[in-house]
């Protein structure tokens, strides 16, 4: 049987399978190169198993002796635990793993750093360097295995042309220094489509993706190609060498994911469009925020389908221009794939366009073979408490529209004039709230925070945030990349009292066996690493309070107060009870972070219960569950107020799918009147559609007036002079 016949799960020889794989992808250029590499690699790999062989029998790997190597030799036996992955050409997290194992057999301890409180440095003990020096001969064994395999590795280089070495070396030098996923994660996967070996997991495939905090490298199977950095739209990838000491943690925690995570190396599919039928396409997407964006990224790579982008405000991309913290800069590095998608000579944006009253949606139906809706969730769930309407009790929703200047929201003011302001609620925009009240307004005038909303924070005597869980740390809903960014910001303490870190049954049980999940975990970790550390008089503080419930805001006229109630786990181990115990805070700000809820659209159906348009995969569903041709959603108003950016991506990915699998199978109406018409349909009503043009004088003027005063841009509030600088001038 030739290569040619037999499948990958029955070729064992890895240069065989190579020969496989470049004949099945009918790859260009030399295949003796690329065979040539294989082979080298395996020898290596046949090297360095046989000196894993030999470190097992002393229950040590190569990392784990190379670490205690370096310790031994180093001067004074200690070095920065952010240095020694540099110094040993491993992935970090490899050797997070590595420490932690040898910590636990007393060969090394870790420390904090005398001057820097971010750092961690790592001593090797006496029992170390008692192991370190009795395998030593083990090592040299290594160190003439590795002059063969150079030696080898001279004579295959100069059987090839000079290019031929320097790809060769770049490859061979990429294979040691892997890269970190850090805070800014987005989960949109763009990272993973590109990646060749399948390494960074969760993947849009696998059935935790959609829960997922963040996405992480396996250092196992990861080649350092750098596909993944220069694909991801926020920069949260990071070489090993270039973290900071504030990034060090996310060593731990993609650590910590692969303790009960696993991931198997291979090629990823890459999704392809079908084959459409002949003919122009058009389709309508109202909401131009992540999810209706995603969608229309996957239609307009069909020439042949035209998208039209309504949006009622006078500006795109959504929550992350008005949700995104300002001080998440990196973050909103995504809407630089949004402006690739607005860029397509198929794509036309009509922002400040309100559908429902410049057009109507019979009118969409009218003239688009598909209208997928992508509205969001643009209210707040409500605590149902008494007095929640006292002046100095909002939402969430409108604090974060007024920093941000969102135009619905930047007349807002609210009383800043307390100590002490209270967020209810415990996801990662409850964090974002409370960490935007306690940072410095000199950091945050370096941001894009409007400009009414830093000139109040000036003047704010907040010193204390206290955020209030209904349940305990292990079902905490923000995610521990924004727990853990908490502890970096200057001159605030993180305040948790360990009586209050309080776990159910299940998760106790779980955690003492070793089989909690390990993002769970790792948030229990950093709460109890939290809460042992010291607190500097006079900083600013944000105060976490579990198993707290809120009962009634009181004040007359305003908030001058709130009563909590302590809950409690029931007999079950699971269910939470309130208690008998009931205190009250002092404060004039009560901010509520609960979620939000989707509204009714006119036109669509509506499942008030499960708060959004029923539908099946994306496809808009009546009240007897039949499809709806040519109708349908993406985003929060497809499944709910939940997940972010990441989940968008597939969401609205899915939905257009759903479209194109549509239009193969025949299912779509034929419009039956001419989109031409609709800018002045629209102007008839009173309204004045902006288009891509119009948006990037607004834009320009925003980003122009944001260099002037070194922050990323000063953005515009007011929809009415957004409107009038976007409108082309004439003559």
């Amino acid at each position: 049987m030739s290569i040619d016949d037999r499948t990958p799960d029955v070729i064992s020889d890895p240069v065989d399978w190579a020969a496989h794989f470049w004949d099945q992808q009918a790859l260009d250029g030399d295949e003796r190169r690329f065979l040539t590499l294989t082979s080298l690699l395996r020898y290596q790999r046949i090297v360095a198993d046989a000196v894993d062989v030999k470190l097992k029998a002393h229950g040590l790997n190569m990392t784990d002796y190379l670490l205690l190597m370096t310790l031994l030799l180093s001067e004074t036996g200690t070095r920065l635990i952010s240095a020694l992955a540099r110094n040993l050409l491993v992935h970090a997290t490899t050797e997070t793993l590595a420490t932690d194992r040898l910590e636990s057999r007393d060969l090394l301890e870790r420390s904090p750093h005398p001057t820097d409180r971010r750092a961690t440095c790592v001593t090797i003990t006496d029992k170390g360097r008692d192991a370190a020096r009795g395998h030593q001969c083990t090592h040299r064994r290594r160190v003439r295995h590795a002059r063969r395999h150079r030696s080898r590795r001279r004579t295959a280089a100069r059987r090839s042309d000079r290019d031929a070495t320097v790809r060769r070396r770049r490859v061979e030098t990429s294979l040691q220094m892997p890269d970190v996923i850090t805070r800014p994660c987005c989960n949109d996967a763009s990272c993973v489509s590109v990646c060749p070996v399948n390494c960074i997991r969760p993947t849009p495939a696998d059935p935790d993706f959609f829960t997922a905090e963040s996405l992480y490298i396996d250092p196992d199977t990861c080649i350092d190609c750098g596909a993944c950095v220069d694909e991801c739209p926020v920069d949260a990838i990071l070489p090993e060498e270039s973290l900071q000491p504030a990034d060090e943690p996310y060593l731990r925690i993609n650590a910590d994911y692969y303790r009960d995570h696993d991931v198997e190396g291979g090629l990823v599919d890459s999704p392809r469009q079908p084959k459409l039928p002949p003919g122009d396409l058009h389709v309508a997407i109202v909401g131009a925020g992540p999810a209706g964006l995603y969608a229309a990224e996957q239609l307009v790579r069909t020439a042949r389908i035209s998208v039209d982008m309504f949006d009622r405000l006078p500006t795109p991309h959504g929550l992350v221009r008005a949700g995104v913290a300002p001080d998440h800069a990196l973050t909103k590095g995504v809407e630089k794939n949004f402006d690739r998608v607005a860029a397509k000579k198929n794509f036309r944006y009509l922002l400040n366009v309100t559908v429902g009253q410049h057009i109507r949606h019979e009118e969409l139906a009218a003239r688009y073979h598909g209208v997928i809706y992508a509205v969001g969730a643009a209210h707040d769930r409500r605590l149902s408490i008494a007095s929640e309407d006292l002046p100095g009790s909002a939402s969430a929703t409108d604090f974060v529209g007024w920093y941000n200047g969102h135009p619905d929201h930047a007349g807002a003011t609210h009383d800043l004039s307390g100590d002490r302001a209270v967020v209810i609620g415990n996801g990662n925009v409850a964090l974002d709230v409370a960490r935007i009240l306690v940072t410095a307004p000199e950091v945050l005038a370096t941001t894009d925070i409007a400009d009414h909303a830093l000139e109040q924070l000036r003047s704010s005597s907040i010193t204390e945030v206290v955020v209030l869980a209904r349940r305990g740390i292990a079902h905490a809903a923000f995610t521990n990349s924004e727990f853990l960014a908490l502890g970096s910001i200057d001159g605030v303490d993180v305040v948790i009292d360990p009586e209050e870190l309080v776990l159910d049954a299940t998760t106790e049980a779980q955690l003492a066996a070793g089989t909690l999940d390990s993002t769970v975990a790792t948030k229990i970790r950093l709460a109890q690493e939290f809460s042992a550390r010291p607190r500097v008089p006079g900083r600013r503080r944000i105060v976490f309070r579990f198993l707290a419930d809120p009962v009634e805001i009181v004040g007359e006229g305003r908030v001058s107060g709130i009563r909590v109630r302590k809950n409690q786990y029931a007999a079950d181990g699971t269910t939470v009870t309130p208690t008998d115990t009931v205190t009250e805070l002092a404060t004039g700000l009560v901010l509520r972070s609960i979620g939000y809820r989707c509204v009714p659209v006119d036109g669509l159906p509506f499942d008030p219960d499960r708060s959004v348009v029923p539908n099946e995969a994306g496809r808009v569903t009546d009240a007897d569950g039949a499809v709806i041709p040519g109708l349908y959603v993406t985003g929060w108003i497809k499944r709910g107020a939940t997940g972010g950016i990441g989940r968008n991506r597939a969401c609205g990915q899915e939905t257009a799918s759903a479209f194109l699998d549509d239009v193969v199978g025949g299912k779509l109406p034929e419009p039956f009147a001419s989109r031409d018409d609709i800018e002045s349909l629209v102007a008839d009503r009173g309204g004045h559609p902006i288009d891509l043009e119009g948006w990037k004088r607004i834009d320009a003027t925003e980003r122009a007036a944001g260099k002037a005063a070194g922050r990323p841009r000063v953005k515009l509030v007011d929809a009415a002079a957004m409107t009038a600088l976007a409108s082309p001038v004439t003559a």
